[in-house]
């Protein structure tokens, strides 16, 4: 990379002694003059070193400061546009830093990436004769509090029929990253997203930013008047809570996370999540969250079609070989 030391030694390669008689005209005997020549030389550098394509562009840059600087009679003034043309020149290479670290092997890559909308792969169609299920997502979510509901959801009858419609709904169309690296592009955004039959409210290690985003919260307070069930994972009770939805209703949280919820939002009926995995009340559904997210999927399932459905995906999804995962 250039830093302030690397400008300095491309100076010191191409100061002339002034006191000289003849520093002037040996100056500018080269074909290319102190401008022309210290671009060069820090362009050359910066292409060797990020292997962003720049040296090309410094001829470009060569050619404007031959030109201009034939225009410059005195020597400092010469010394103020030369470094007028590398200070263009290094913002421009500043302006594109990311793009070029992007391109290198040895760095990370970025967090997110800008989808365009003409871009976006074609979703499912939405059949409008079934239950619409959307399940939030946003940056850090935990990725099994969202992929288990769909998990369970979307799956057929066991003579292949589709029973319900499973989307995700995020605040843009833009990437999301979950907890544990997973890219997920949201079916829908806040705006856009049908009226939901079921809303699920996953969770975060960290619920501080997300339970004051406004946007989010006012998502679910909107849904939950469409909604026929609205279940929450984990931390995503938090949500149900700044939400105020759920006065007076039982819920559970994330294992050890019961008392501050129950303090954060007193009306709540926090349950003992060291005893509970999965609470029900009324059209309130909660889970510890992580892999008893699938708890609650399934108990949902079961409630919005049947027992034989619930056993015909349980099969499908090999719940039997978890339960004796020792044997």
């Amino acid at each position: 990379m250039c830093d302030e030391g690397t400008l300095r030694l491309a100076y010191a390669s191409t100061r002339v002694d002034a006191a000289a008689p003849n520093a002037k005209v040996e100056f500018l005997s080269s074909n290319l003059n102190l401008s022309a020549r210290m671009t060069f030389s820090i362009y050359k550098h910066l292409s060797t070193e990020t292997g962003f394509p720049m040296y090309e562009r410094s001829f470009q840059y060569l050619a404007s400061a031959n030109r201009g600087a034939a225009r410059i009679a005195t020597l400092p003034l010469r010394l103020v546009f030369c470094l007028l043309v590398v200070w263009l020149g290094l913002a421009s290479f500043r302006g594109n830093d990311s793009a070029a670290a992007a391109d290198r092997p040895d760095q990370t890559p970025a967090a997110t990436c800008v989808i365009e909308s003409k871009s976006i792969a074609s979703r499912k169609a939405l059949d409008a004769t079934l239950p619409m299920i959307g399940v939030i997502v946003f940056d850090d979510v935990l990725m099994t509090e969202v992929t288990a509901p769909i998990d369970v959801f979307s799956k057929p009858t066991a003579d292949g029929k589709q029973l319900f419609n499973v989307f995700t709904v995020g605040l843009t169309m833009q990437p999301i990253m979950t907890e544990s690296g997973l890219r997920i592009l949201p079916d829908y955004t806040f705006a856009s997203s049908p009226k939901l039959d079921v809303l699920v409210v996953p969770s975060t290690y960290d619920m501080t930013a997300t339970v004051k985003d406004d946007r989010i919260v006012n998502f679910i307070k909107q849904q939950n008047s469409n909604t026929q069930f609205t279940m929450s994972n984990c931390a995503g009770a938090q949500l149900i809570g700044e939400s105020g939805i759920a006065a007076g209703k039982k819920i559970v949280t994330y294992i050890g996370g019961g008392k501050d919820l129950q303090q954060s939002y007193p009306e709540l009926k926090v349950q003992d999540d060291a005893a509970v995995s999965f609470v029900e009340d009324g059209k309130f559904l909660s889970s510890n969250g992580n892999l008893a997210s699938y708890i609650s999927a399934l108990k949902l399932l079961e409630k919005m079609s049947n027992q034989e459905h619930r056993s015909f995906v349980e099969s499908y999804l090999y719940i039997d070989r978890l339960k004796n995962w020792n044997q």
